[in-house]
């Protein structure tokens, strides 16, 4: 029987942690070069990691719905879930609703995609 220790396990989600910011660094310089231009990967390493915890704090875990919450963090400022839009907060507070679900509405809502 194969045993992985607690150790292996962090040591494993750390590598998982930082091969999903490297290819968000990438891909959100890619997507978003106009707000990425001025800002070193080191910064925007920085960002990806806020907005994870911050998308995690709202139940979305997916890497896709990530992916888009920190493309909208990057147009619309870090703090577009800060409150003062109550759309968005109506959303992200929204507990009947999966990550992917409140990532399509944010999308509709800001005219990036379309609604069920």
């Amino acid at each position: 029987m194969l045993i992985i220790r607690k150790e292996q396990m962090e040591t494993f989600e750390e590598y998982m942690i930082d091969a999903f910011n490297k290819k968000m660094v990438l891909h959100l310089s890619n997507v978003c070069p106009e707000e990425t231009a001025s800002v070193s990967d080191e910064e925007l390493s920085l960002v990806v990691k806020n907005g994870l915890e911050k998308a995690e704090s709202y139940d979305i875990t997916e890497e896709n719905d990530i992916q888009r919450f920190l493309e909208h963090m990057l147009v619309h400022g870090p703090g577009f879930d800060d409150g003062s839009d109550p759309v968005v907060q109506e959303i992200l507070h929204d507990t009947d609703l999966d990550g992917e679900d409140k990532m399509d509405k944010i999308d509709f809502y800001y005219g990036k995609g379309e609604e069920d």
